[in-house]
């Protein structure tokens, strides 16, 4: 198996990145987690590719009571969880390879909503279906 490129890239290159003006892909994935939340109040959000938890400010005060973070690389995670912890009390970071670890993560709750943020933004809305 080939490593991730993603365990190479240190969070600043990855943010710095992602916030000049010319990519604006932070911002766009902030603001469209937040339209999203906002049209759908969902119970739950699950981010895959959370990297350091770029949008999860937006989160603060909203109908989302458990959102859930994933991400390849731990210095990621790590900082999503320094930045985020104690803001989000029901906020779960996971160091997880999608491609081979996705059947650990199971819908709950009345609405749940989940974007795939590391290559651009997918958003989808599952509503009110219990998962076990």
């Amino acid at each position: 198996m080939i490593a991730s490129p993603w365990l190479d890239i240190p969070l600043a290159d990855y943010e710095g990145h992602m916030a000049l003006p010319e990519i604006a892909q932070a911002r766009m994935l902030a603001d469209e987690l937040e339209r999203a939340v906002r049209q759908h109040t969902p119970s739950s959000v699950a981010i895959i590719g959370c990297s350091g938890g770029n949008g999860f400010e937006r989160l603060i005060g909203t109908t989302v009571e458990r959102i859930v973070g994933i991400d390849i690389n731990p210095t990621y995670v790590a900082a999503a969880q320094a930045r985020f912890g104690t803001q989000l009390p029901k906020l779960a970071l996971y160091v997880a390879d999608i491609q081979l670890d996705f059947g650990r993560f199971r819908r709950r709750g009345r609405g749940h909503f989940a974007c795939g943020a590391r290559y651009g933004a997918e958003f989808r809305y599952y509503p009110g279906a219990a998962g076990t």
